[in-house]
């Protein structure tokens, strides 16, 4: 059988060739040579022009007549096809109709022998379960004289664990009791050695008070120490100005390096006398290096700056 695709195909193939042959008759219509007018008799015209007429309609009839035969060629072609297709669909039908009746005959072979081996089945699961209903009588009594048996070997043992654990109650009262008299050793030590070492730590406090108070003393005595020997030095330096009273007090902030140089000298509380003032200021600069403690803790006071007061009259000072 001819399928549509095949029909398609020949449906354009016939609008094609009539395309081509009415664009064949379009293009030799349009593209005849007109007669030249001149020494041409209206006869002649006539003649020419009919006898192209008649040769593009016999042309045409022509490629008319070659399409029919193509067209009928084709049907002819799509018919052979069409019943070899038929023929092949009846070949198939009996082969699938074989193929059925085979397949029908095996069923009906493997339901039989199902029947059969379900059967054989059936016996021996009959056979098995009596075997097995006697093979549990037979455990079930073996069972029961081993639960006996068992009963009796855990009632020794039970025995036999009760009298262990009576012995390991009493070495555990033995054992607890020699730990208790260790703990109370422990405790009797631990707090005879608390109090030597509080006792230590008391006199350990006590020797570093009396330390801290002898460093202090050291320290402040370093600190007077220094403090006279800069207001001895500075007075050395020290011209009183003319006008100034012998009464006046300054107080100055001196910024020193380690080394004893005098960086910056600031007034700190005036006087109220300029000029006296300024030759206090004078006067420790001049006296750059100052000296230094030697002590650390007393020279922290004075690095990198300390107040310094100078009075004009040193013995009313304080």
């Amino acid at each position: 059988m001819e399928n549509p695709r095949q029909k398609w195909f020949a449906f354009a193939l016939a609008l094609l060739v009539h395309g081509i042959l009415f664009a064949v008759l379009v293009i030799s219509l349009g593209w005849t040579p007109k007669p030249e007018p001149v020494n041409i008799a209206p006869a002649q015209i006539v003649q020419a022009t009919v006898v192209d007429k008649e040769k593009l309609l016999a042309e045409a009839a022509q490629r008319r007549q070659a399409e029919q035969d193509a067209l009928a060629r084709q049907q002819a072609l799509a018919q052979k096809r069409e019943a070899a297709e038929r023929q092949r669909a009846e070949a198939q039908r009996q082969q699938q109709a074989r193929a059925e009746q085979a397949r029908r005959e095996t069923q009906e072979q493997q339901a039989l022998e199902r029947k059969q081996q379900e059967e054989q089945a059936r016996l021996k699961r009959l056979e098995a379960e009596r075997q097995a209903k006697e093979e549990a009588a037979r455990r079930q009594a073996e069972a029961e004289k081993k639960r006996a048996e068992e009963e009796k070997r855990q009632a020794e043992a039970e025995k036999r664990r009760l009298e262990e654990e009576r012995r390991r109650a009493e070495a555990a009262k033995r054992k607890a009791e020699e730990e208790r008299k260790k703990i109370e050793a422990a405790k009797r030590k631990a707090e005879e050695e608390r109090k030597k070492a509080e006792a230590a730590r008391r006199q350990q406090e006590l020797q570093e008070r009396i330390e801290a108070e002898k460093n202090a003393a050291q320290v402040e005595a370093a600190i007077a120490r220094f403090t006279d020997q800069m207001k001895i030095r500075v007075q050395r330096y020290w011209t009183l100005p003319l006008g100034s009273q012998d009464n006046l007090e300054v107080l100055l902030q001196v910024e020193m390096l380690p080394s004893g140089e005098v960086r910056n000298v600031k007034i700190f509380k005036s006087s109220g006398d300029e000029a006296f003032d300024r030759s206090a200021k004078a006067a420790v600069y001049k006296a750059a290096p100052l000296p230094v403690p030697s002590e650390p803790a007393a020279a922290k006071n004075f690095l990198p700056s300390f107040n310094f007061k100078f009075c004009s009259n040193p013995s009313n000072c304080k």
